[in-house]
């Protein structure tokens, strides 16, 4: 380890709100590095850096940057105006930047210049609904881009405190771009071999029901182009999560915001369900993250609905990764 910094102080002239998570990476004869960073009062921003050895840092420009919502808070993320844990890298025949701010993770694709090393982003979007934050990639050995993101708490200090332990990562996501520059998002296919059994489908109900066993499971939920359907995950009568899909707007509705979905996109969804937490892909558009809770050391049974004309659903044990990965110790 270096006893001195190698980048000892923010660009000289600028208000800075917050200066972290360096992101390096070799391009052509010259090593170059994001920063996460933000100006007081204008935005957030990516700084960005250039190096020969990896120890001498030459500061370039600003890469791309964004808006203040104007409100002020006690932390610079929550108001954009600091970005935090940006990352960027070429994907498909284009680059995508992804940052964190106002508790949520964005995306941005379009074209960098090879000779200015300016980024001209072309499309944006989120990557998830709610508690997935501060996510970083790799190369896998057979270089797709994978994405692991942290799923935080929605519980207070002290129920962490009691249950001894405090937010998990998330299961890796594929990412790709469709010809336009359309983020595209699956949950790693090897994770397939986690499942253990179908779960057999409840048919003294209207619609499709399905039991996941002490919160432990994996659900196919697919519907039909031209016919609307909704889905839903619930607790003892508690509902957890709702997503329903409009065929006349080609739109999924979650957590109160509209997903429009590409004209091919057939309305599909992918949950997995593990103990405290569901991870949901919606036709590989963008991820809805959610944490939910119970009292006591056992995990609840919870139930999947699925209503509309010619939906499709399939459910699977899945084996979980250890049998006290619960919310509470025992």
């Amino acid at each position: 380890k270096d006893p001195q910094p190698i980048v000892p102080r923010p660009p000289e002239g600028m208000s800075i709100t917050g200066f972290r998570d360096p992101s390096p990476w070799k391009q052509g004869d010259w090593y170059y590095m994001t920063v996460g960073s933000g100006v007081a009062k204008v935005g957030g921003c990516v700084l960005l850096y250039r190096s020969k050895d990896l120890k001498s840092w030459e500061y370039l420009h600003e890469l791309t940057s964004g808006a203040w919502n104007g409100k002020p808070t006690a932390n610079p993320c929550d108001d954009g105006e600091m970005w935090e844990c940006p990352e960027f890298f070429p994907l498909d025949g284009a680059h995508v930047l992804i940052y964190s701010t106002l508790g949520r993770v964005f995306w941005q694709s379009g074209v960098l210049d090879a000779e200015t090393m300016k980024f001209n982003p072309q499309k944006t979007g989120l990557l998830d609904l709610d508690a997935f934050y501060a996510p970083k990639t790799q190369l896998d050995a057979h270089r797709r881009r994978i994405l692991w993101g942290w799923i935080p708490e929605r519980r207070p200090e002290a129920a962490m405190r009691d249950a001894g332990w405090s937010g998990m990562m998330s299961l890796p996501r594929v990412m790709n771009l469709d010809k336009d520059g359309t983020l595209r998002l699956r949950i790693l296919p090897q994770s397939a071999s986690l499942r253990s059994g179908i779960v057999p489908q409840d048919d003294s109900h209207s619609g499709i029901l399905k039991t996941l066993r002490m919160a432990s499971g994996e659900i196919m939920c697919s519907g039909a182009m031209g016919k609307s359907f909704e889905f839903t995950l619930s607790n003892g009568g508690s509902e957890l999560l709702r997503v329903s899909y409009s065929a006349e707007k080609h739109t999924f509705v979650a957590d109160g915001r509209e997903i429009a979905l590409q004209p091919t996109d057939v309305p599909t969804l992918q949950a997995f369900v593990d103990g405290s937490v569901i991870e949901l892909i919606l036709s590989e558009r963008i991820g809805w993250t959610k944490r939910f809770y119970y009292p006591g050391t056992t995990a609840p049974d919870i139930e999947a609905w699925a209503n509309g004309a010619d939906v499709k659903m399939t459910a699977w044990e899945i084996e979980p990764i250890s049998q006290n990965r619960l919310t509470t110790p025992a």
